[in-house]
């Protein structure tokens, strides 16, 4: 993505009151009833992948600030991103886990080539990301009462080339 990349709705993700989306290159927020959508971020740099906490206090997204993909939350009333994760490889975030307690994402930071990722969770506030057991996945959601895992292990191709007719 570049600092003049479409200008279009991306990536929605829903709360109980919120929607989130990327617009512009930056995370929006919306009632659910529709309105006035407010800019979280403003920073340079891309970001992606937006989703609510379980409780719909904080949003969660992949940034790139600073040459590396990483983690950040934020308030969902705004404010400065907090970094979570901090790695020279690529952290692309997949969703939160049930409680509200940590961030799951994928990384290949264990893995001997860029091309294979695997899933870890990190603790909301930060912390050393843990392995969820599985050597090989790209994407993966926790069941509602986090005993089970459920993966894709190679990631979509073209996912945003989607019903391109150009």
């Amino acid at each position: 993505m570049s600092e003049n990349e479409t200008l279009l709705l991306r990536q929605p993700t829903v709360s109980a009151d919120h929607i989130a989306f990327v617009y512009a290159g930056d995370i929006w927020r919306v009632g659910l009833a529709g309105g006035i959508a407010t800019r979280l971020t403003a920073q340079k740099g891309a970001k992606r992948t937006p989703r609510f906490s379980p409780d719909g206090q904080t949003v969660a997204f992949t940034a790139n600030y600073d040459g590396s993909d990483g983690i950040y939350t934020l308030p969902v009333q705004g404010g400065a991103p907090t970094q979570v994760t901090f790695h020279p490889n690529i952290d692309e975030l997949r969703g939160w886990s049930p409680d509200g307690r940590s961030l799951i994402f994928a990384s290949s930071r264990q893995s001997h080539t860029f091309r294979y990722r695997r899933l870890f969770a990190v603790a909301a506030d930060g912390g050393f990301p843990e392995p969820l057991g599985v050597p090989l996945a790209d994407n993966g959601s926790l069941s509602p009462d986090g005993s089970k895992l459920v993966i894709t292990r190679v990631p979509e191709p073209f996912w945003s080339w989607k019903r391109y007719r150009g």
